[in-house]
């Protein structure tokens, strides 16, 4: 009986030799390639959530970036004092240290994703990509003469999603790193299976990366306004404000040399800036050399917070304001253009001064009348002028006054109507008889 056992165990110790010898053989085969820079996998976390009950959850994305694969071998090591394996669903920590993948529905069918704990040099996970046929084709997975079936990641292509629990609240790719071997294969800690024979073994081709900063480069609300408490007014935008739509306009149907702008970011970690035209030191447009090229320069602004800023004069361009906004990632950006339109064209009025008036008071009390009108525009339906275009005028021999004041030419002409106050100062003389 003992003799017996022991034969097993030599025929099993043999077997083992044998398998190792042929795996040597195996991997003395192989033929290393040098990779290009642009291509890798890539183990990319790009969302922190909060879990009710537990601690944070960490997203990460397993990307082919430029490679034409038939899966990996990587051996990899975390910080266990900060992260573990967890359910993608629940965020539950995975007991056996086991790391999960959920492919993406293209390869749900195709490919397999195994992985277990290492105990050879006592740390880390070893973790294998690889087909699980039966194999069909599809957008990435793709017959090669020659070779095979691959998986072409042409470009960058996600291949599934996986989990992890953090204690701490900020993510950092640093623990994460790739474990080296003496003993086993990969010795790198990853190994690409480019064909059966050819191979990359480089570190460089599979990487941790941290992409958790947020992309939200949205305003919640740009507002126009001008005055305050009682006099605070709101000007409208066309069209009406959506995050999503970058270009607006609006008229102005009154008179104002300067706007107030607020804008409210919708993540307070990003940052924003405004482009206005810029102005010397009296006030006045900055041109390019050609002297017609508005000069515009960048400010910061806050979320929430007012800015007044100066319109151009009637006769000059429209005035354009670029609200720039900047995720966390630094990368997102988005630019809300607002451009105020001034009114423009001919505005005119008119008053009765009375048929045969002059004659009459000269007839009835033997004085001269003498007309002085002075005329200004006042607040009506759509303008609020006051006093911004007076003129005076001597009626004298006139029944009727006719105002017309040119507001601005740079534009085709127009005719907006208003109303005017005529204030009539009657000077009488006495006529000499």
């Amino acid at each position: 009986m003992k003799r017996k056992v022991l034969k097993i165990c030599i025929l099993c110790a043999f077997v083992i030799a044998l398998s190792a010898i042929a795996v040597w053989a195996a991997n003395a085969n192989e033929i290393d390639l040098v990779p290009t820079d642009d291509q890798y996998f890539e183990l990319r976390a790009v969302e922190v959530k909060e879990v009710a009950g537990q601690n944070k959850q960490v997203i990460m994305e397993l990307w082919g970036n430029n490679l034409e694969t038939k899966g990996f071998d990587v051996r990899f090591t975390y910080d266990k004092t900060k992260i573990m394996p967890s359910k993608l669903q629940t965020n539950e920590v995975i007991s056996n240290d086991a790391v999960y993948l959920e492919f993406e529905d293209e390869f749900k069918n195709c490919l397999d994703f195994s992985t277990f704990a290492l105990d050879i040099d006592g740390e880390g996970i070893r973790s294998s990509l690889f087909f699980n046929p039966p194999i069909l084709e599809s957008e990435h997975i793709v017959e090669k003469p020659g070779v095979g079936k691959i998986i072409d990641t042409k470009g960058s292509v996600l291949i599934g999603k996986m989990s992890f629990q953090m204690t701490e609240d900020i993510f950092d790719a640093s623990w994460f790193s790739l474990v080296e071997s003496n003993n086993t294969y990969p010795k790198t800690g990853i190994k690409i299976n480019i064909d059966g024979i050819h191979n990359f073994q480089k570190q460089s081709t599979f990487r941790f990366t941290d992409k958790t900063a947020s992309k939200n480069a949205d305003l919640t609300d740009l507002i126009l306004s001008k005055g305050e408490n009682d006099t605070y007014k709101e000007y409208d935008l066309t069209p009406e404000f959506d995050k999503d739509t970058l270009v607006y306009e609006t008229t102005l149907l009154e008179y104002c040399d300067e706007i107030n702008l607020k804008a409210i970011l919708a993540d307070e970690k990003s940052t924003m800036k405004v482009r206005v035209p810029k102005r010397d030191e009296n006030g006045e447009l900055v041109y390019e050399i050609d002297g017609v090229t508005v000069v515009y320069e960048e400010k910061d602004l806050s979320s929430d917070t007012q800015m007044g800023v100066i319109l151009n004069k009637l006769g000059e361009s429209d005035t354009i304001i670029d609200v720039i906004v900047t995720a966390e990632d630094g990368v997102t950006i988005k630019d809300y253009k607002v451009t105020i339109k001034r009114p423009y064209g001919t505005i005119k009025g008119s008053i009765q001064l009375g048929e045969n008036l002059r004659d009459e008071m000269q007839l009835s009390y033997g004085n001269y009348v003498e007309y002085i009108a002075n005329a200004t525009l006042y607040k009506s339906g759509l303008f609020d002028w006051n006093g911004i275009v007076p003129k005076t005028e001597s009626l004298d021999n006139l029944d009727n006054l006719d105002i017309q004041v040119q507001v601005q030419t740079d534009k085709d002409e127009k005719t907006l109507f208003i109303q005017c106050m005529i204030q009539i100062l009657l000077q009488f003389h006495q006529l000499v008889k």
